[in-house]
């Protein structure tokens, strides 16, 4: 998964006791922030990111998702289709300029509790 500022990905091992793989041996990793650097948005912009260039038949469900009929589902949940765009397109060094696009930043300010 590589570095990520302020993450750490520890391997872990695990055996689910319900679902789809009860009682059988998984393996994932287990994400330790661990100072301020951590942001929670880029990181896992930039996990969905290496994921998908990992594993190159990868799609984002299309709709309909509940209610709506026209939007991404991956769009209504990020409340862009901007970051969508950017995992299937974009390179990880426009991440930064990404999350601090005038949009974005406004939006995010209204819900700050301390700022």
């Amino acid at each position: 998964l590589g570095e990520i500022d302020g993450v750490k990905f520890l391997p872990v091992a695990f055996s689910p006791t319900f679902g789809k793989y009860k009682g059988q041996l998984c393996f994932g990793v287990e994400l330790c922030c661990f100072d301020k650097r951590f942001r929670p948005l880029k990181t896992g912009l930039l996990l969905a990111k290496r994921i998908f260039s990992f594993y190159k038949k990868s799609r984002f469900l299309p709709p309909p998702y509940e209610y709506e009929h026209q939007k991404f589902p991956f769009d209504i949940i990020t409340g862009s289709p901007s970051f969508r765009d950017w995992i299937e397109n974009g390179e990880e060094e426009e991440i930064y300029e990404l999350l601090s696009t005038g949009d974005y930043l406004n939006i995010r300010r209204k819900f700050l509790l301390y700022s």
